[in-house]
């Protein structure tokens, strides 16, 4: 009987295509979101600023003509937490590019709205990209921090081959508001005596004057004060009074803090008030000095 011996081959086959290649893909780059910072009225970011966005796109060598469309998807308005609304505008100049040349000078605007299409040429490429645009506070704004984005699209072209890419740009903008100031009393020393030295009034006794800010922002407004007052009889003479302020995040006297020029409030409540009062001292009044009514103006700044 015959034995029969069976051999195995593993056999192999690789297979290429003829005349393809794998196409290369193209690659945006954001190197600056578009910040408007914080605003109080109509303000335009044009795209040479250097708060506007700017991006590249970026693909290799060909040795083939390349195209290149872009287009974008635009915010209609920049949103807070809370769903207010800040509308933003994007103009025909609003955008520039240079092909190959990171710079603004001499770079060509164009319309974001409508895009950009057009041949790039035979050698590699680096495509520089710029956008501003114009915020518009609506009459009844209200003050918060907006933001949304710009959605960039390309699709680069190259023989037969494309391929596309995208990104997002971020948009920022802080409205500011106005702050109410109110006031109740006033400082009263009373009669003083030529050659003695005034009694301190404390910001934390009863009857001290108390200003209400409606309208500030938490960890964000501060306070500024003249931190000298000049008081004056009409007839060349003065004295100087250096005022104490205190305050609180709560309409509590008794609880309330000393306040330096140049703080930051901190209310610490949903309506944004805080509560300040006003104390201070008189410098010593020589004895020479003339006798009258002498008064001054305490001025308070809080900015939003």
């Amino acid at each position: 009987m015959k034995r029969l011996q069976q051999i195995s081959i593993m056999i192999f086959l690789l297979l290429i295509a003829a005349g393809r290649s794998m196409a290369q893909s193209a690659t945006i780059v954001v190197t600056r979101n578009l910040s408007f910072g914080s605003i109080t009225a109509t303000t335009t970011l044009a795209y040479n600023s250097a708060n506007a966005a700017a991006f590249e796109v970026q693909f290799p060598n060909y040795t083939q003509t390349a195209s290149l469309t872009l287009t974008f998807i635009l915010p209609a308005n920049l949103t807070d937490d809370a769903g207010n609304n800040l509308p933003i505008s994007f103009a025909y100049n609003s955008a520039a590019y240079h092909v190959n040349v990171n710079s603004t000078y001499g770079a060509t605007t164009f319309n974001p709205s409508t895009g950009l299409s057009g041949n790039l040429g035979q050698t590699a490429h680096d495509d520089y990209f710029w956008i501003g645009a114009t915020v518009t506070p609506p009459r009844n704004y209200v003050a918060s921090d907006y933001s949304g984005e710009i959605v960039v699209n390309v699709d680069v072209t190259v023989g037969t081959q494309h391929y596309t890419s995208s990104q997002t740009i971020e948009v920022t903008a802080t409205l500011q508001g106005n702050v109410s100031l109110s006031a109740t009393g006033s400082l009263n020393f009373g009669i003083i005596v030529a050659g003695t030295t005034p009694p301190v009034l404390s910001a934390l006794a009863g009857g001290a004057p108390q200003i209400s800010a409606t309208g500030v922002r938490n960890n964000r407004s501060t306070v500024s004060y003249s931190t000298t007052v000049i008081l004056g009889d009409g007839s060349g003479n003065s004295l100087t009074f250096t005022p104490s302020l205190y305050g609180s995040g709560t309409n509590n006297q008794a609880g309330a803090q000393p306040v330096t020029s140049g703080s930051v409030l901190r209310p610490g409540n949903r309506i944004n008030v805080y509560y300040f009062w006003l104390g201070g001292s008189l410098s010593a009044v020589p004895v020479g000095q003339a006798s009258g009514n002498y008064t001054g103006n305490f001025v308070i700044t809080v900015v939003r």
